[in-house]
């Protein structure tokens, strides 16, 4: 019972959040230009601060010592989760654009801002220290590789042959790179930053969540509700995402004898709903600005009913 409130705890902060940026847009109270530079401090401040206060404050060398198995099993279910996701993808109907997203929704979820505190209420603050180092694969990718397939590679032409060079990275906020970098060394080497400084993160950390919410309130502004909650690709791709993919991560790991964290981190991390940042990287001009925030506040919604049901089940099998 206690992760069913934690879990509503949070979707009921997103859900206000959203509706004041929804209500904010519907209004003209906050024009599609100034949502568009709060998107801007969105990558270029609050994120990076959210990435150093993270990284910093959870990576180790002792918990990298002690929990060495987690972040290399963590790291291995990643690249699974990629090969999975790519397959689910495809099933996706639609447009390239469409399926391309579909993969990325489908490979990064929201498993800080929103999984970080049902894990904690459901198993206590040590398989939560383990659960981040866990996820700290994820971490590092979604804002390295994750971040180039939302701007660089999202913004070619879909279906046409690709040629990845490593010059595409250039076009990515640098802060972003700047704060996975110099976030690790500080909490590999333990480096001791004036509390001041730490406070500073922290307390920029904190509103990258927020703004986000706004962000994606902002996003679908101009689309009625109508449309909004009568899209049936958002709530297939749901589906896929917060019912078969953690099914089939879960049925997997138990058929080949995993329990304890090796079993649950993984169903929970596949469980968890759609990442922000395909709002947080959304430009106006960009042909799937909408319809991925659709997708992301349906993920919210239907994940209400999910996630407690999967806290339920692992408590069966674990």
């Amino acid at each position: 019972m206690d992760v069913f409130f934690v879990v509503l705890n949070q979707t009921a902060i997103m859900m206000v959040l959203i509706a004041i940026g929804y209500l904010l847009g519907r209004k003209r109270i906050v024009s599609e230009e100034a949502g568009r530079d709060l998107a801007v401090i969105e990558t270029r401040f609050f994120l990076p601060a959210y990435l150093f206060t993270v990284l910093s404050e959870s990576l180790s060398a002792e918990k990298l010592r002690v929990d060495i198995k987690y972040l290399l099993f963590g790291l291995f279910f990643h690249l699974a989760l990629i090969a999975l996701a790519f397959g689910l993808s495809r099933t996706v109907r639609g447009d390239a654009l469409e399926r391309f997203m579909a993969f990325y929704m489908l490979t990064y979820p929201n498993f800080g801002y929103f999984g970080y505190p049902v894990i904690e209420a459901a198993y206590g603050q040590e398989m939560l220290s383990q659960f981040i180092i866990f996820g700290l694969p994820f971490t590092i990718s979604i804002n390295t590789y994750g971040a180039y397939l939302l701007t660089t590679r999202r913004s070619q032409p879909m279906g046409v042959k690709y040629n990845f060079s490593l010059k595409d990275f250039s076009t990515l906020p640098y802060e972003v790179f700047a704060s996975v970098i110099l976030g690790s060394l500080c909490g590999l080497l333990d480096v001791p930053l004036p509390g001041v400084i730490r406070n500073f993160f922290s307390f920029s950390a904190a509103c990258m969540s927020p703004v986000a919410m706004l962000l994606t309130g902002l996003v679908l502004s101009a689309l009625p509700l109508s449309q909004i909650f009568g899209s049936w690709k958002a709530y297939y791709f749901n589906v896929l995402k917060l019912i078969i993919l953690p099914a089939i991560t879960g049925l997997v790991l138990y058929l080949v004898g995993l329990r304890g964290g090796y079993f649950a981190f993984p169903v929970l991390m596949a469980a968890m709903p759609v990442g922000m940042n395909v709002v947080i990287f959304s430009r106006p001009e960009q042909l799937d600005y909408q319809r991925t925030g659709v997708i992301c506040f349906i993920s919210y919604v239907i994940a209400l009913l999910t996630i407690p049901a999967v806290f339920g089940i692992l408590s069966l099998l674990m």
